[in-house]
Protein backbone atom coordinates (compact mmCIF):
# COMPACT_ATOMS: atom_id res chain seq x y z
CA UNK A 1 0.00 0.00 0.00
CA UNK A 2 2.73 2.67 1.03
CA UNK A 3 4.64 2.29 -2.60
CA UNK A 4 1.77 3.13 -4.55
CA UNK A 5 0.75 5.81 -2.50
CA UNK A 6 4.78 7.00 -2.93
CA UNK A 7 4.43 6.77 -6.62
CA UNK A 8 0.71 7.99 -6.74
CA UNK A 9 2.38 11.30 -5.16
CA UNK A 10 5.36 11.58 -7.45
CA UNK A 11 3.21 11.62 -10.16
CA UNK A 12 1.49 14.43 -9.02
CA UNK A 13 4.54 16.42 -8.23
CA UNK A 14 5.59 15.95 -11.31
CA UNK A 15 2.77 16.25 -13.57
CA UNK A 16 2.76 19.81 -11.50
CA UNK A 17 5.98 20.67 -12.30
CA UNK A 18 5.02 19.99 -16.01
CA UNK A 19 1.89 22.27 -15.73
CA UNK A 20 4.31 25.33 -14.32
CA UNK A 21 6.84 24.91 -16.94
CA UNK A 22 4.38 25.14 -19.30
CA UNK A 23 2.42 28.47 -17.72
CA UNK A 24 6.70 29.96 -17.64
CA UNK A 25 7.03 28.95 -21.37
CA UNK A 26 4.22 30.44 -22.98
CA UNK A 27 4.97 33.63 -20.82
CA UNK A 28 8.52 33.82 -22.33
CA UNK A 29 7.07 33.42 -25.38
CA UNK A 30 5.23 36.38 -24.92
CA UNK A 31 7.30 38.04 -23.80
CA UNK A 32 10.28 37.41 -26.71
CA UNK A 33 7.43 38.12 -29.45
CA UNK A 34 6.96 41.39 -27.50
CA UNK A 35 10.96 41.76 -27.72
CA UNK A 36 11.61 41.28 -30.85
CA UNK A 37 8.80 43.74 -32.07
CA UNK A 38 10.05 46.38 -29.68
CA UNK A 39 13.70 46.23 -30.27
CA UNK A 40 14.00 43.59 -33.23
CA UNK A 41 16.99 41.59 -31.62
CA UNK A 42 16.96 37.92 -31.32
CA UNK A 43 19.61 38.50 -28.39
CA UNK A 44 17.02 41.18 -26.41
CA UNK A 45 14.29 38.25 -26.95
CA UNK A 46 16.50 35.51 -25.45
CA UNK A 47 17.12 37.65 -22.76
CA UNK A 48 13.67 38.38 -22.16
CA UNK A 49 12.51 34.90 -22.48
CA UNK A 50 15.26 33.86 -19.84
CA UNK A 51 13.95 36.26 -17.27
CA UNK A 52 10.63 34.48 -17.33
CA UNK A 53 11.50 30.77 -18.18
CA UNK A 54 15.27 30.22 -16.54
CA UNK A 55 18.23 29.15 -18.17
CA UNK A 56 18.26 26.41 -21.05
CA UNK A 57 15.69 27.28 -23.18
CA UNK A 58 16.32 28.09 -26.90
CA UNK A 59 14.12 30.28 -28.87
CA UNK A 60 13.46 30.16 -32.73
CA UNK A 61 11.71 33.22 -34.37
CA UNK A 62 9.83 33.43 -37.53
CA UNK A 63 9.14 36.51 -39.82
CA UNK A 64 6.19 37.16 -41.94
CA UNK A 65 4.90 40.25 -43.76
CA UNK A 66 3.48 41.86 -40.79
CA UNK A 67 4.42 39.35 -37.65
CA UNK A 68 6.55 37.65 -35.96
CA UNK A 69 6.21 33.87 -34.47
CA UNK A 70 8.46 32.80 -31.67
CA UNK A 71 8.77 29.29 -30.59
CA UNK A 72 10.40 28.65 -26.96
CA UNK A 73 11.56 25.21 -25.69
CA UNK A 74 11.82 24.86 -21.95
CA UNK A 75 13.76 22.46 -20.05
CA UNK A 76 11.48 20.15 -17.88
CA UNK A 77 13.06 17.22 -15.64
CA UNK A 78 11.97 13.55 -16.35
CA UNK A 79 9.58 12.20 -14.50
CA UNK A 80 9.56 8.72 -12.99
CA UNK A 81 9.46 6.08 -16.25
CA UNK A 82 10.29 8.66 -18.41
CA UNK A 83 5.94 9.57 -18.42
CA UNK A 84 6.84 13.44 -18.63
CA UNK A 85 8.47 15.21 -21.41
CA UNK A 86 11.73 16.35 -21.25
CA UNK A 87 11.17 19.77 -22.95
CA UNK A 88 7.92 21.59 -23.63
CA UNK A 89 7.70 24.18 -26.28
CA UNK A 90 5.36 27.38 -26.26
CA UNK A 91 4.79 29.90 -29.09
CA UNK A 92 3.54 32.88 -29.67
CA UNK A 93 2.92 35.85 -32.35
CA UNK A 94 2.93 39.75 -32.14
CA UNK A 95 1.91 41.93 -35.13
CA UNK A 96 4.85 44.13 -36.01
CA UNK A 97 4.64 47.54 -36.48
Amino acid sequence: MLPSVIAIAGLLLTLGRVVSVSMDCHSAASAAARELVVSGQESSAQRAAAEVAGNGISIRAEYSERSVSVVVECPVLPGPLDVTPTRIASDATAVLQ
